[in-house]
């Protein structure tokens, strides 16, 4: 009995960890996964920073969903790459995460926001949808359980990989001599 019991259990809690298994940040207010930070970026200008954020996204291949020059704010229809396990036992199957990567640029900092989080499938792969759902759209039969996590999982890595390769850009351009006032 106690030993049905203690099974009973642990598979309970494998599910209760598998089937979210997200730590992926959940905005309280709008309950969407959302990806947000203030940087300091001194001493660049909001400028500096747009022009940065502007390049970025065009060396990603990304669209601008919408751009305002003299606020120095831009918003890219971004996406990355997602492979994993198909239904069927040892295919693949291939998608994307779209999202929303934007860049709002002050004096001295800026802010980013990505958000709106949407897996798509691709060649005849099921659509897991919004990643801020349990289980995907699609249903158990066109994707695994096992493999809704992995896509919120790889797409929590990918996306903090973005995140610090555009910081990584901002940072470059601080530590330029060039751009340096305190000689």
């Amino acid at each position: 009995m106690l030993r049905n019991s203690l099974k009973t259990l642990v598979i309970l809690l494998f599910i209760a960890f598998t089937s979210k298994g997200q730590t992926l940040p959940v905005d309280q207010n709008t309950g969407k996964i959302t990806f947000i930070n203030i940087v300091e970026s001194a001493p660049l200008t909001e400028k500096d920073v747009f022009i940065i954020a502007q390049d970025f996204g065009k060396a990603k291949n990304w669209p601008v969903k919408s751009q305002d020059d003299a606020a120095y704010t831009i918003v890219f229809n971004a996406q990355i790459p997602v492979e994993y396990e198909a239904v069927k036992p040892g295919k693949k199957d291939k998608g994307i995460v779209k999202f929303t990567f934007s860049v709002f640029c002050k004096a001295g900092k800026y802010r980013y926001i990505l958000t709106d989080f949407v897996h798509e499938g691709q060649n005849g792969a099921g659509s897991g949808g919004k990643l801020e759902n349990t289980t995907a759209d699609c249903g158990k039969d066109a994707m695994l359980a096992k493999s809704w996590v992995y896509i919120k999982n790889s797409t929590q890595v990918q996306v903090n990989a973005l995140i610090e390769e555009f910081k990584k850009k901002v940072k470059e351009a601080q530590n330029d001599p060039a751009k340096k006032s305190d000689w």
